[in-house]
């Protein structure tokens, strides 16, 4: 039996290049392209379990992307 990495592993290898790509044009110099991949990544391996498709995972990392880059960028404090 694969354990949870090499499953996450199996599915990540393939598209690595394409969620890198995505990574960086998202952040376009507003932060480190690899912050955001590393954050990404982790919260993508412990909510796997939620991947109702192995054919969905670029775009569950896509949507996990979007929304960590959200609240990356967040001011945290507003000015009023």
């Amino acid at each position: 039996m694969k354990s949870k990495q090499d499953s996450f592993l199996e599915l990540y290898e393939p598209i690595h290049d394409r969620f890198e790509r995505f990574c960086r044009a998202r952040v376009y110099g507003d932060m480190e392209y690899s912050d955001l991949m590393n954050d990404v990544l982790l919260v993508a391996f412990e909510k796997i379990d939620t991947l109702k498709s192995k054919e969905a995972f670029l775009s569950f990392l896509f949507g996990i992307c979007a929304v960590s880059y959200t609240h990356l960028t967040l001011p945290t404090n507003r000015e009023v």
